[in-house]
């Protein structure tokens, strides 16, 4: 599984202020010293900087070992470094000081989904979307149909994927999953209306142009799959979408 087929809950600034302090006890002093750290961290993350972020999040959580939000953010980190049973640990700590913490749990969700464990991912997709207030409703849809797919329960996979694009219209990673879903159940003709919708929405999009082609092969349409394979080969020549490509490319040549 390529590990940016699903999104994880990333840092926002405006979004995220240290709003899940423990009942715990921390001194008001080292508690203000520690969201200073934490803003940091974010402001880092969103530049990119993962070792950066790392850095203040531990200074962050040595003050105030009880924010829930440090904690997932800890996840966050450890998950772009590829650290998954540090990154699942925070986690589960931030989840443990607020069970409501929908963000925690979609990200610890999109970690077993990386990881393959799809009922666990799904249980932790389920827990994210029971809080009314949560916002990032969207990519959770998502990422559950996802799971679904890989499962191969195609029908829940459907029924979520299509949550997703109902709550946003422009998800297009939803419209890719839900082309790759109408493959599976061998609807090609849905498969091609919603993958061409993607690139009439996004003209360069590797994995749908990928997806489209195989629609086509499908079809019979030889030279269009053709004229796909051909563009994202161009696009990518080195990369995975590229082998893709090429491989397809031999079946057709």
């Amino acid at each position: 599984m390529h590990k940016y087929r699903i999104y994880i809950v990333v840092f926002c600034l405006l979004a995220l202020v240290c709003t899940a302090c423990s009942k715990q006890h921390v001194n008001e002093n080292d508690r203000k010293q520690a969201e200073g750290y934490y803003m940091m961290a974010v402001a880092f993350m969103n530049g990119g900087d993962a070792t950066a972020a790392l850095e203040e999040l531990q200074k962050a959580v040595s003050l105030n070992p009880y924010n829930a939000d440090v904690h997932n953010a800890l996840g966050l980190v450890y998950y772009s470094k590829e650290k998954y049973i540090k990154a699942i640990a925070h986690l589960k700590k931030a989840i443990e000081l607020d069970p409501n913490h929908s963000d925690a749990h979609h990200n610890l969700g999109t970690i077993y989904l990386y990881q393959g464990r799809y009922d666990a991912a799904i249980e932790e997709f389920h827990a994210a979307l029971a809080n009314d207030l949560y916002r990032n409703r969207a990519q959770t849809f998502n990422s559950m149909g996802y799971a679904y797919y890989k499962k191969r329960d195609y029908l829940k996979a459907e029924e979520h994927l299509k949550e997703c694009i109902e709550h946003d219209r422009l998800y297009l990673l939803a419209y890719d999953n839900l082309g790759k879903v109408y493959i599976a159940l061998e609807r090609y003709d849905d498969a091609q209306q919603i993958l061409e919708r993607v690139l009439q929405l996004r003209e360069v999009y590797p994995e749908a142009m990928l997806d489209l082609g195989l629609v086509y092969l499908k079809q019979g349409k030889k030279d269009k799959a053709k004229v796909l394979f051909q563009r994202v080969l161009k696009l990518d020549p080195l990369g995975a979408y590229g082998q893709r490509a090429q491989e397809f490319l031999s079946l057709i040549q």
